[in-house]
């Protein structure tokens, strides 16, 4: 079982017997530059004439099509949410149930091998970062109710920051089936005469600081702030708050994972230098400063695994109380 995001032409993937395509309501080609376009294209004119056939497919539905001229043997037609039109949980419960029935349509027809777009992420004005988390979490819920239903799923990307972001949210969620190897990458221009240096493993830590230090910062010195980040319930998203949300507990914690702080051994890490994580939450900005970076890093892991263990926590404990601002502070001023 291989689940891998590639950056790709999902109209040409080689050995995939069932792509998904990112409809409308009224199964249309779509607009130039769109999945949906560029599929139609590669089927044929015969997708087209099934498809005014069929007529409609509702938000969340799965339809199933022959692939015509393409490689694949069926294409899997649904319809995404819109993002903007419904900023709630409802939005990801629509998304999750698009690839749960794009899942079960494969079962049907027995395609053991499926690739998706990126679901949401266009015209449907997704967060990238969410967009992944909730189609990663689907699809570990699909296969954990169906052992053994599939060979290969694949997420086929336009561009290479989109899979990293969906690589990370496997490697995180699905890593007895992530594909570890490298994607391939594409050829440099011949005239390209200066590379950019390969980051150190402390480089990139640095880096993650920097980039979320003065969000962080904001919560901290903002009590109104504070008490939502108190307050948060993942069931009930605040509209004013919702991009703040997003940052907290999506691009945060996918970036921790690509910048090397998830490494799965915070607890030894802490048990062999003797630190008991509780008291971390304690110290004050000098005592955390005098700490190991490796302490700090396990710290900042438990706070990421305990918020993926319990929706919210990395928002309501680690961010309102002021602990995981000290714990990035404190580790970019030791590595930067």
């Amino acid at each position: 079982m291989r689940v891998d995001a590639i950056k790709h032409d999902i109209t040409k993937l080689e050995n995939c017997a069932a792509v998904v395509n990112s409809t409308n309501y009224f199964l249309s080609d779509g607009a130039p530059k769109s999945v949906n376009h560029a599929i139609h294209v590669a089927a044929g004119p015969r997708l087209h004439e099934v498809c005014k056939r069929l007529g409609t497919c509702n938000t969340g539905q799965a339809i199933t099509t022959d692939a015509f001229d393409m490689k694949a043997d069926y294409i899997i037609h649904t319809v995404t949410p819109s993002w903007r039109a419904d900023k709630s949980e409802k939005a990801n419960v629509l998304l999750t149930k698009c690839y749960t029935n794009c899942l079960k349509a494969a079962l049907d027809k027995g395609a053991r091998s499926i690739a998706f777009p990126s679901l949401g992420t266009g015209h449907c004005h997704f967060p990238p970062e969410m967009a992944a988390e909730t189609a990663v979490t689907a699809v570990k819920e699909f296969l954990d109710e169906n052992p053994g239903s599939f060979d290969a799923i694949t997420w086929s990307l336009s561009s290479q920051e989109m899979a990293d972001i969906y690589r990370a949210v496997i490697a995180r969620k699905l890593p007895d089936a992530f594909v570890v190897d490298e994607p391939e990458q594409e050829a440099a221009p011949e005239d390209v005469s200066i590379e950019k240096p390969e980051l150190s493993a402390d480089d990139k830590i640095v880096k993650f600081c920097l980039k979320y230090y003065l969000v962080l910062k904001l919560v901290d010195k903002d009590q109104i702030l504070k008490d939502w980040c108190r307050d948060y319930n993942a069931q009930a998203i605040s509209e004013s708050h919702s991009a703040l949300k997003d940052i907290l507990q999506f691009r945060m914690t996918s970036d921790a994972y690509r910048a090397g702080i998830m490494t799965g051994k915070a607890q030894e890490i802490l048990e062999d230098e003797g630190v008991v994580y509780e008291n971390l939450k304690n110290l004050n900005n000098d005592d955390m400063s005098k700490l190991d970076p490796a302490v700090l890093k396990a710290a900042l892991e438990i706070q990421f695994k305990a918020d993926e263990a319990n929706e919210g926590v990395l928002i309501r404990e680690g961010v309102a109380s002021g602990f995981v601002v000290k714990l990035v502070r404190a580790l970019y001023n030791m590595l930067r």
